[in-house]
Order: structure tokens, then sequence, then C-alpha cells
């Protein structure tokens, strides 16, 4: 397991459970992006910890008895990170009831409308259709 912090519920690192095979004479580089992030819970302390996003390269450098060509990095595992300038906060919250119930009304109407819509589509298509007989 490769983190930058304590884990939160719901984190993710992208990394858990990956594994490399890796040819001898390769190059495999990773390019972390680290991001500050501060979790909320309902009950207790704020947590400060980071999350992380990786992207990876692999090259075969295919060197040769004497070495390997001027600007070429030897066989092996690099690592690099940046950190980001800016700080992600989480905060988990419950719902209202009344937020639920608005949530529901909101889905309920936009079901009708959809279905209104779709419905003067087809009688629109119908009539032309017919009245061009």
């Amino acid at each position: 397991r490769l983190a930058f912090g304590e884990s939160f519920p719901n984190s993710v690192n992208p990394l858990d459970g990956t594994t490399r095979y890796l040819e001898l004479d390769s190059v495999h580089q990773y390019f972390f992006k680290v991001v500050p992030t501060t979790f909320h819970p309902l009950n207790g302390e704020p947590l400060s910890t980071n999350q992380f996003s990786v992207t990876e390269s692999t090259k075969v450098v295919g060197g040769n008895l004497f070495g390997f060509a001027d600007g070429q990095k030897s066989p092996g595992v690099y690592f690099s990170y940046e950190l980001s300038p800016i700080r992600v906060n989480y905060s988990q919250s419950h719902s209202s009831v009344t937020q639920f119930l608005t949530s529901v009304c909101a889905i309920v109407g936009g079901v009708f409308t959809m279905s209104g819509i779709v419905v003067k589509f087809y009688q629109m298509t119908i009539g032309k259709a017919t009245s061009g007989k």
C-alpha cells in the first residue's frame, strides 16, 4: 500500500493491488501529483492527509556493455512527485427530510416534463405524417 498520509472513508489509492513485471533493461517512471486534503467527519477531529494521482511510463533503454547513451537513465524504477498548491476539503453531512423530499419532487417533475415533451413530439410527427397523404 502506497499512501501519502492516513486514509479516510471512500479514499482511493490508485496503485493498491497493482503489480508490474519489467524487463531487466527498462526504465519505469512514476509521476505523482499529491494534493493536500482535509477530511471533516460528522463526529471527531478533522484529519489532514493527502491524496494522489499517478501516471506511469516504461521504456526499454537497451544499454550495451560500456554503458548507456548520453542522456539516458540507467535501468531502474524512478519516482517523482509534485505537490499541488490547492487543498481539497471533504465534509461529511446528512441531508434533511425536506431536502430529500425536494429532490424527489424535482425528479418526479422532470419525468413528467420529459414525458410531456416526448408525447407532444410524437403527436406532431404523427400529425404531419397523416396530413401529408
